[in-house]
């Protein structure tokens, strides 16, 4: 995909970026709350997925971050997960 930018200069300018992919499939846990503060509160959530009835969140496994179990770089495929 194309886009125009203005430069610093104020000319135009077309730069390539990358099209937006929508995330199917995500690697999602249910879990109780309690266990996702305490072993995974450094991966995102699935929005508005807290049932405050059971205790329970929705957790994307994939963190693509440092891993808040083993601490070192995790890229899904970690057996800390």
């Amino acid at each position: 995909m194309t886009k125009m930018i203005r430069n610093h200069e104020g000319n135009i300018e077309y730069i390539q970026v990358a099209e937006p992919i929508e995330v199917k499939n995500l690697n999602t846990k249910v879990m109780l709350y309690s266990e996702y503060k305490n072993n995974y509160s450094g991966y995102k959530t699935v929005k508005n997925s807290y049932d405050a009835k059971h205790k329970t969140i929705e957790v994307i496994m994939v963190n693509n971050g440092l891993c808040p179990k083993c601490h070192t770089y995790c890229y899904g495929d970690c057996e800390a997960n």
